[in-house]
């Protein structure tokens, strides 16, 4: 992955200026030195009120040969990976759309709206091997109807199908909300756009034309002059079966207790995600939320953004996983990405260790191995925890180790263990705790 988008780390840091000091980005990368390239870039939408807050580009890794590539489709060889349920189906529109430039033949083939999330699964087929993995970020306009959208850059990733580097397959998400499909104008002041803005960027089905283009060009698709060319594509997207398979549920949960102007406003649940919009300030922009089922489950957080920006206030759409059971409710766990660090407790390298979370609660490490020159460390917990880092690492340098996202799996109540690169367990370590988890503030959700 060429970065992903990574809300609650870095960019958080950097919330009111495009500046950082130069200390505290050193401090920043030595850091995040231990992920690996493809998680460092990560982005943050901030004071953008277009129709892709953000671009996050996601692939589901595979070496099958091309017979067996041609007969899977793309989006079915994403459903574990992006926590689609079986119903993404009812959303798919299939597309044959081509075009052909400088001996590279790029092709959308199917599309999947639930009216916030469009997914484009695509192909790119080249007369010459690359040496890089191409990527679709659009160069211009996207547009829907007769208004003028702007598409940001983001991350992706990618998957060739041949040894020769010649085919490559991917899926491009974009983000669209509501202030995606209204004419909001713009601004240099300091609070760009206003309250206007801030008031129109929610989920909100009802504001989505029944039909609308996603137009862009592309005119390269990666660094290498091999890349070049001219693409473009006009794909028409119909909203109809996204607005038949949605459910959205109005919350207004006052969270004040937290800090001001904190709250939880609706949970959107379609076939491939559950979104749970919120708001904020700038002062607890660090603030999530932990959602499990009546069946227990934790839903994988996938992402996030914030967009909207007035006078402080903030809006927050966070992406989890959709459940593929039946379920009655969900419960919903405030937490807070913590901007310091508590005391750590020293890892224990051939027992258990027990790091404490809350008042009278804990995270469990069981056990810590090597294999493959990996360090892998499972751990449980009897309450809900984020999956996104449940727990960090330092050693006695200062130096701080964070999981491989793709090589972790977490899941409550099985076995969840992170992954970090290296073999870290001839190193002092102590493990933290970098969440601040409001318990006593969980609520839950009628969804039936």
């Amino acid at each position: 992955m060429k970065g992903e988008i990574d809300r609650k780390i870095i960019e958080k840091i950097n919330l009111e200026t495009n500046y950082v000091p130069d200390r505290l980005n050193e401090k920043l990368q030595e850091t995040f030195a231990s992920l690996p390239d493809k998680r460092k870039n990560k982005r943050r939408s901030y004071l953008v009120i277009s129709a892709v807050a953000a671009i996050f580009l996601s692939i589901f890794v595979y070496n099958n040969a091309n017979s067996l590539a041609e007969e899977i489709s793309i989006i079915a060889s994403l459903q574990e990976l992006l926590g689609i349920n079986d119903k993404y189906t009812e959303l798919v529109d299939d597309s044959e759309l081509t075009q052909a430039s400088n001996g590279i033949t790029v092709k959308i083939s199917q599309t999947v709206f639930d009216g916030y999330e469009l997914m484009l699964a695509y192909e790119v087929h080249s007369e010459k091997s690359f040496t890089e993995e191409p990527f679709i970020i659009p160069n211009g306009s996207i547009t829907s109807g007769n208004l003028e959208l702007n598409a940001s850059a983001s991350n992706e990733e990618g998957t060739f199908t041949d040894k020769q580097k010649k085919h490559y397959q991917g899926v491009a998400i974009f983000y669209l909300n509501k202030g995606s499909f209204q004419d909001l104008g713009s601004s240099n002041s300091e609070y760009a756009y206003g309250e206007t803005a801030l008031k129109g960027q929610q989920i909100d089905l009802q504001a989505i034309p029944e039909r609308f283009t996603l137009g862009f060009h592309l005119d390269n698709l990666g660094s290498e002059e091999v890349m070049k060319g001219n693409w473009n594509f006009s794909i028409p997207i119909e909203s109809e079966k996204a607005k038949g398979n949605v459910k959205e549920v109005s919350i207004d949960e006052d969270l004040a207790g937290i800090g001001a102007k904190i709250g939880v406003e609706k949970l959107i649940i379609t076939p491939i995600r559950t979104y749970l919009q919120s708001k904020m300030t700038d002062e607890n922009s660090y603030i999530d939320y932990l959602i499990s089922d009546d069946k227990g489950n934790v839903l994988r957080y996938v992402g996030g953004s914030v967009q909207g920006h007035y006078i402080g206030e903030e809006r927050l759409i966070s992406y989890y996983e959709t459940n593929s059971t039946a379920i009655n409710w969900y419960s919903i766990i405030p937490y807070e990405y913590s901007k310091t660090r508590g005391e750590g407790v020293t890892l224990n390298k051939t027992g258990e260790t027990l790091l404490p979370i809350d008042k009278n609660e804990f995270l469990t490490i069981t056990k810590s191995v090597v294999e493959n020159g990996k360090t892998y460390m499972y751990y449980q917990s009897d309450v809900p925890v984020s999956n996104y880092l449940p727990f960090t690492l330092i050693d006695e340098t200062g130096f701080e180790y964070m999981r491989d996202l793709e090589e972790s799996k977490m899941e409550q109540g099985k076995v969840s263990f992170l992954v970090f690169d290296g073999d870290l367990l001839n190193k002092k370590l102590k493990v933290y705790n970098p969440n601040t988890y409001y318990y006593d503030k969980e609520f839950t959700v009628n969804i039936q």
